[in-house]
């Protein structure tokens, strides 16, 4: 026995705590892997074991509540194991199974208008701040390269060109005149919004289309993993009552 530790009654070896490691969540995983990480988690297992072992000596293991809930848990481990097991058995979908959950959900996985934007902003909204707004989208009307423009304003995306990136829904008054843009090179209106002023413009435009199994087809196959899986359970249950003869009082 590979034993790094031990007292009277029992020892711990490497591989249980290498073991212990596994089961701590990844974020907290990298911590026990230095020398003092290992050393730490080393005593915890110990100290574990320790106070298992207490347990066991005053017969706490044996109450009437430490019974029921291990009962509870050994159900709850074996009904996951069971699912486990027929969702594991599950026929791998097939081509005409996509292709009806897709046709029955086509809408759901339409691909929306969306409009990549460029900004100018100003901060503030008194009467120098206007003026400086609308100086700034006179420019952008003339057509002066929008990475000039920005770089006279006070927003963030002065720093990468004026770039802000793609709005595909409407939440505010911002990204609805973004969507509102029908073409290249067009001009919003002056835009309020949190004590700014804004000026936006459209870099490129991608109407709404109706999406094709291809393009989606990881999409689809993940929302219907968790149908498939439901349908199994309820199937299973239902023959696992029938063989039972369950019956319930009226």
């Amino acid at each position: 026995m590979d034993a790094i530790a031990w007292w009277d009654g029992g020892a711990v070896t490497a591989v249980e705590v290498r073991q212990e490691a596994q089961r701590l969540p990844v974020a907290l995983r990298d911590q026990f892997l230095t020398e003092n990480g290992q050393r730490e988690l080393l005593h915890s297992v110990v100290s574990k074991r320790l106070l298992a072992q207490e347990a066991r000596r005053r017969g706490l293991d044996r109450s009437e509540d430490v019974r029921r809930q291990v009962q509870e848990l050994e159900e709850r481990l074996a009904v996951q194991a069971l699912l486990a097991a027929n969702e594991r058995a599950l026929p791998q979908v097939t081509d005409d199974e996509l292709k009806a959950y897709f046709e029955q959900h086509q809408a759901e996985f339409r691909q929306p208008t969306k409009v990549r934007i460029g900004r100018v902003l100003v901060h503030g909204s008194d009467a120098k701040a206007k003026a400086r707004i609308a100086a700034l989208r006179a420019r952008l009307l003339k057509r002066e390269p929008l990475d000039k423009v920005a770089a006279a304003g006070d927003g963030p995306e002065k720093d990468v060109g004026g770039v802000v990136g793609w709005v595909t829904e409407a939440t505010d008054d911002e990204t609805r005149a973004a969507l509102a843009l029908s073409k290249v090179g067009e001009v919003s209106p002056v835009v309020a919004k949190d004590g700014a002023l804004s000026v936006l413009t459209c870099l490129e435009r991608v109407e709404a289309k109706d999406a094709t199994l291809a393009e989606v087809r990881g999409q689809v196959e993940g929302r219907l993993g968790p149908v498939r899986q439901r349908k199994a359970f309820d199937a299973l249950v239902s023959q696992l009552k029938a063989q039972a003869q369950v019956s319930f009082k009226p």
